[in-house]
């Protein structure tokens, strides 16, 4: 009888969490609540709840409480999170993705990247040989700046059959052809930009376009949508070329093409030309709209604050959590699949309607 009591404890708590009524993340209500609601006495019930702990359902806090853990409906076993070498896109998008694969029922082990093979390798290689090792890997780190970097991720992608890769710079599947990809969508990127500017009624708009026209830029191809969304809505398209144009130059380059917009490929470079333009006395919004991209935090505290696109977090994550999940359920469909997210542009101070339009 008390094993019955014990196991409609269990399925009680279950059932709950896969109804959605406890939410992945949420605390449990107190122990003589369950108890109370599944019909048993306090201890079976804080019994159930250890054995459900045990099993990863549930996470018991200590003075906090009984968090829910994972969905047993939606087990994912165990996932590596590697993070990239860089720090902007690890602040941007570790978190929400470790949440968006915890609440899909995986447990989450995050490794740093280092270019140091005992550091990252090693601790990947670990959660490999665990009784219940980790199946699946998730790589925010799509490429490194040296030999031994690189060296270090193919060693890593080959310790895991199910993989899964993100990369801001448009999906490259040579790298790793087996791979789930999960990229950014850059003519998205470029139409919600160009969309906002033209519709402020913005017809001279200066973009970034790489170092010179003569070599070749992963910025050329956004470059050339921006070009052509411009000049069929009867503006026109001027190119910023960094070695010709250094970010000093920039107020008198804009004055010379009559530009009232300006697109700058990173956050950083948009501050610096929004401070050029200011010793140069040159009003931002009001005579030059500037706009940024990666959405960076500093954006919020720039004066003005930065108009930016963002990668849009937690639709990343999500594509990520419906990848692994698709490695899981039908592996043969999910290898060299693309998944792209649109980005979303977060509008601040530093743009608005051109001067001939307001």
């Amino acid at each position: 009888m008390a094993g019955n009591r014990l196991e409609q404890a269990k399925d009680y708590v279950i059932s709950e969490i896969t109804s959605g009524r406890f939410e992945v993340g949420s605390w449990l209500p107190d122990t003589g609540e369950i108890a109370s609601s599944a019909g048993c006495g306090f201890g079976t019930a804080n019994q159930a709840l250890a054995l459900l702990a045990q099993a990863g359902v549930l996470r018991r806090v200590p003075r906090k409480g009984t968090m829910v853990a994972k969905n047993p409906l939606h087990d994912l076993g165990r996932v590596c999170l590697l993070q990239a070498l860089d720090a902007h896109t690890n602040g941007l998008l570790v978190e929400p993705i470790f949440k968006a694969l915890s609440q899909s029922g995986a447990n989450v082990d995050v490794v740093p990247f280092s270019e140091d093979s005992s550091v990252t390798f090693d601790r990947c290689r670990h959660l490999r040989g665990l009784p219940h090792p980790a199946e699946c890997l998730v790589s925010l780190a799509s490429k490194s700046i040296s030999s031994q970097g690189e060296t270090v991720l193919r060693q890593v992608r080959e310790l895991f059959d199910r993989r899964v890769q993100f990369t801001p710079e448009g999906v490259m599947p040579a790298l790793d052809n087996k791979a789930a990809w999960v990229g950014l969508d850059d003519p998205a990127d470029c139409r919600t930009v160009m969309d906002y500017l033209l519709g402020l009624g913005h017809r001279r708009i200066a973009v970034d376009a790489g170092l010179s026209a003569a070599s070749y830029s992963f910025l050329q191809p956004k470059a050339e949508i921006c070009r052509h969304m411009i000049e069929m809505a009867g503006g026109e398209f001027v190119p910023v070329y960094f070695g010709a144009t250094p970010v000093e130059a920039l107020p008198d380059f804009f004055r010379a093409h009559g530009v009232t917009a300006y697109w700058a490929h990173m956050d950083f470079h948009a501050f610096k030309a929004i401070n050029e333009l200011h010793r140069a006395g040159v009003d931002v919004p009001g005579e030059i709209s500037v706009i940024g991209h990666n959405d960076t935090p500093w954006c919020r505290d720039a004066r003005p604050t930065l108009t930016s696109v963002s990668w849009d977090p937690p639709a990343v994550a999500a594509a990520v959590a419906t990848a692994v999940r698709r490695l899981v359920d039908e592996p043969d469909q999910a290898e060299g699949s693309v998944t792209f997210v649109a980005p979303k542009l977060v509008v601040r101070e530093s743009s608005g309607p051109t001067p001939r339009a307001g």
